[in-house]
C-alpha cells in the first residue's frame, strides 16, 4: 500500500496478530510502488517472503487500475515461474517444518506470492458507466472494467 497507510495498516495487523499468529501465520506491511512492476523493472525479489498478497479498494482512477492490473501481473507471473523451476528440483532438497524446500545450508528458500486476494468498491465513472445505470450494469460481463483488465491479464 501507500506509504501514508502505514501507521493504520500496521495498527490494523497488530490487532488481529494473536489470531493469525494461533492460525500458524503472519503479516505486515510494506510498500509497493506499482509503477516499477509496469516498466518491466523486476519487482519481484523484494516479496519473496511473501504467499499471499491483499489488495482492498486499490484502485481510482484509469492509471491506477492499469499500474496495478500491470504489476499484480507482474508479481504473480513471476511467482508462477519460479513455482514451476522449482517444482523441478522439489524433492531434492530437504523441508523445514512448514514444508517449503531448504537449500544446502538449511534455511528456507525464498517464497513468491502466488495469490492474491482483491477487493473492489465500484466506482462510477472509474470502472464502469457514470451513474446510476452504471452501477446497475457492474454484474453483466464487462460491465466492471477493473475485473475486465484482470481477466485480460489472465488473473481471474
Amino acid at each position: 500500500d501507500l506509504p501514508e497507510n502505514e501507521a493504520l495498516l500496521c495498527r490494523s495487523i497488530a490487532a488481529n496478530l494473536e489470531t493469525v499468529s494461533a492460525a500458524g501465520g503472519n503479516a505486515c506491511f510494506h510498500v509497493l510502488d506499482w509503477a516499477c512492476c509496469g516498466k518491466g523493472e523486476d519487482c519481484s525479489t523484494q516479496w519473496d517472503d511473501y504467499d499471499l498478497l491483499v489488495a482492498a479498494d486499490p484502485v481510482y482512477d484509469l492509471a491506477t487500475t492499469q499500474h496495478f492490473v500491470a504489476c499484480l501481473t507482474a508479481l504473480l507471473k513471476s511467482a508462477a515461474a519460479a513455482a514451476a523451476d522449482a517444482a523441478a528440483v522439489a524433492n531434492s532438497c530437504p523441508r523445514d517444518p512448514f514444508g517449503r524446500n531448504t537449500s544446502a545450508t538449511g534455511r528456507a528458500t525464498a517464497r513468491m506470492p502466488s495469490m492474491a486476494r482483491v477487493a473492489h468498491k465500484h466506482r462510477p465513472g472509474v470502472c464502469c458507466a457514470d451513474g446510476l445505470h452504471g452501477l446497475q450494469q457492474v454484474r453483466k460481463p464487462g460491465g466492471c472494467s477493473f475485473k475486465r483488465r484482470l481477466q485480460e491479464a489472465g488473473l481471474v
